[in-house]
């Protein structure tokens, strides 16, 4: 990571005042990964209807805003929340034990409370907050299709997404991750990265049954210049996030559109590629940051 963060601290030092405003929505309990390799030029916003005061910054290097206690949602106010055996399997939506049961563990489904919390939607947090984002990050268990097609300002905004989607509906009546990324295309992203995540209907019971079938991935979408040929591009931003990510031949296409810092860019990116110590996404961060 040393080397990256090299790499993203020349990327900022193309033009002033660089900065990106990051959300962290199903944050829990920890600062993410991805707000360590930004370092000083994030502005991250932590939010989890579980979190509590031990939602902290260790690192001052950065700041942090912290939304415990309220949960992302499609409209702001109030709605129920299934806290469920496994904290991090709580939602707004109910758990779907028909199709939870048939895999292992299905207990951490189980409900266990609810309760009532505050929600805001993206476009209303990013009001609060006081700024859009540039990467938005959801881990929000069957609602981040709901959140994503309910939001203008943000989605208008953003540069990448990173949420996890269901193939099979885990919580009742969510968005299905063939309709989410129906509709990432339709706003105008690429989906730029997917990692499967497999479960097992019974315990392993002979050798080479490991992996069992896919059930929900972490998806990271981009949105490239030609998506938004109306406006000005500052590619420091995307091309940022997508070395961040490992993705090189994204960050050029940033570089390249933009008229501002391109040529500034460029020679980073180049400088990386040639350097002795260079290792492509091997030294980037990957999803497994969600």
């Amino acid at each position: 990571m040393a080397n990256l963060a090299t790499l993203l601290e020349g990327i900022a030092s193309c033009g002033s005042d660089f900065s990106i405003s990051a959300l962290d929505a199903g944050a829990s309990d920890r600062v993410p990964g991805l707000a360590k390799g930004l370092r000083r030029h994030v502005s991250l916003t932590l939010l989890d209807p579980l979190g509590d005061a031990s939602m902290t910054n260790p690192d001052t290097s950065y700041r942090v805003v912290h939304c415990p206690q309220v949960a992302l949602a499609a409209q702001s106010g109030t709605a129920r929340l299934h806290v469920t055996r496994k904290p991090q399997c709580s939602s707004l939506r109910e758990p779907n034990c028909a199709v939870t049961d048939r895999h292992l563990d299905p207990e951490r489904f189980d409900v266990v409370e609810r309760i009532d919390v505050p929600t805001l939607s993206l476009d209303d947090l990013a009001e609060q907050v006081g700024e859009p984002f540039d990467f938005v990050k959801m881990d929000i268990q069957g609602l981040s299709g709901e959140v994503l097609a309910a939001s203008r300002t943000v989605i208008g905004h953003a540069t990448a997404v990173a949420a996890e989607i269901e193939f099979v509906e885990l919580y009742k009546g969510q968005m299905l991750a063939g309709a989410v990324m129906s509709l990432m295309h339709d706003l105008g992203f690429d989906l730029a990265a997917l990692r499967h995540k497999y479960w097992r209907r019974t315990p392993l019971c002979w050798e080479g049954q490991r992996r069992g079938a896919p059930i929900f991935a972490d998806a990271l979408w981009i949105r490239l210049p030609e998506a938004r040929p109306q406006r000005p591009v500052d590619g420091r931003t995307g091309a940022f996030l997508a070395m961040f990510f490992g993705l090189e031949d994204l960050a050029q296409s940033f570089a390249a559109a933009d008229k501002t810092h391109g040529s500034a860019l460029s020679d980073v990116l180049q400088r990386a590629a040639r350097g002795p110590n260079h290792s492509g996404a091997g030294s980037a961060a990957d999803l497994r940051i969600l």
